[in-house]
């Protein structure tokens, strides 16, 4: 647990990127959707910039780690980046939603699902 709690802190910087990178992707979604109002706007850049911290972060645990020679922290990231992929495409391709905010949530949902799944499982696997 300690592991990945450093792991966490040390690769919070791709956690802010993918943050900055995020809100800019949902704030130009939304307004290239022919969203009007500023208030949809940075809502769905606020969206946005929360898919964008959960993958950066995530997948900034696994560069850290591996840089680190950590004890194994594998889960975490591959679960949460996982859900939140599958959820994605389970929203486009299965349930027909076309339109990009709706397909963001999904992502949101399924990588704070996956990831603390996967964190609970590299806990017990390095505690065995």
């Amino acid at each position: 647990m300690k592991n990945t709690w450093s792991v966490a802190k040390d690769s919070s910087v791709f956690g802010v990127g993918g943050g900055l990178v995020g809100f800019g992707l949902g704030a130009a979604a939304q307004w290239l959707d022919g969203g009007d109002d500023a208030s949809s706007i940075f809502l769905m850049g606020g969206v946005g910039a929360l898919t964008g911290a959960i993958i950066g972060q995530l997948g900034g645990m696994v560069i850290v780690n591996q840089q680190q020679g950590g004890t194994g922290l594998l889960m975490t990231p591959i679960l949460g980046l996982s859900g939140s992929a599958g959820m994605m495409a389970y929203s486009k391709f299965r349930k027909g939603h076309s339109d990009v905010k709706t397909v963001i949530k999904y992502g949101v949902v399924g990588g704070i699902i996956g990831a603390p799944v996967g964190a609970g499982i590299d806990y017990l696997r390095n505690k065995v």
